[in-house]
């Protein structure tokens, strides 16, 4: 605005110094007439509507400017506003990967003490069979060998009731193993389930795969743990 009135003051006091230099080179009566009429008052008009003209451009640029201004201070908020949102956004998702990853290795936990209660179970089966197929064969003899062996035969009864007591004692071993099962595996379909819950949100992230992959390696490594303590409380 300052450079818009500079330029008018300008251009108006070049004009007046014109027309004094004209009035006193053609001052005297005897050119009055010719002064009123020199000519050159419609480009004065012109200069004048000129300047009007350059005032209402510049108005119009500065408000242009003011408007171009005013949305470059909101585009600059909003942006700000954009950069905290993505930061939160980011404070959520490491959050959510990290009770991801706790429920993941939760999981593989229990997958684990579940594996390793199977295959006890699977072994204490495999006893029991065993001693069955004994029972059933020291029977066997035990029938053979009745009318001759009746005192060998109260020895193998002996031995008998104490094999099933083995087996009693085997099978309650049983019931518990398979209570604890069936606990683990409530613990492990509860878990999934917030693991899927935790899958779902996290579905949009890049990085969902690479720390997938973390997450594999974790479980393998878990595993193999887990195995080991297995074969130490299996192997006897």
């Amino acid at each position: 605005m300052k450079e818009k009135i500079k330029v008018r003051k300008k251009i108006i006091i070049n004009a007046g110094v014109i027309i004094g230099l004209m009035l006193v080179i053609f001052s005297g009566k005897q050119y009055a007439d010719n002064i009123l009429l020199w000519g050159g008052e419609d480009n004065i008009e012109k200069i004048n509507n000129n300047l009007t003209i350059l005032d209402t451009a510049l108005e119009n640029k500065e408000q242009k400017i003011s408007i171009l201004n005013s949305q470059l201070s909101s585009n600059n908020q909003t942006l700000e506003q954009l950069r905290t949102n993505i930061e939160v956004s980011k404070q959520k998702v490491a959050s959510l990967e990290n009770d991801k990853n706790q429920l993941v290795s939760e999981k593989t936990n229990l997958e684990n003490q579940l594996s390793a209660k199977d295959s006890e179970l699977q072994g204490k089966q495999n006893e029991i069979n065993a001693k069955i197929d004994e029972i059933n064969q020291k029977v066997a003899e035990i029938n053979r060998l009745n009318s001759d062996w009746n005192n060998r035969l109260q020895n193998e009864k002996n031995k008998f009731n104490e094999e099933q007591s083995t087996i009693n004692s085997l099978n309650q071993q049983i019931n518990q193993m398979l209570s604890e099962k069936n606990n683990i595996q409530n613990q492990l379909q509860a878990t999934q389930q917030k693991l899927e819950e935790e899958k779902s949100k996290n579905s949009s992230l890049n990085n969902y795969i690479e720390k997938l992959q973390k997450a594999k390696n974790d479980v393998e490594d878990t595993a193999n743990k887990a195995q080991q303590i297995v074969n130490e409380h299996t192997i006897q």
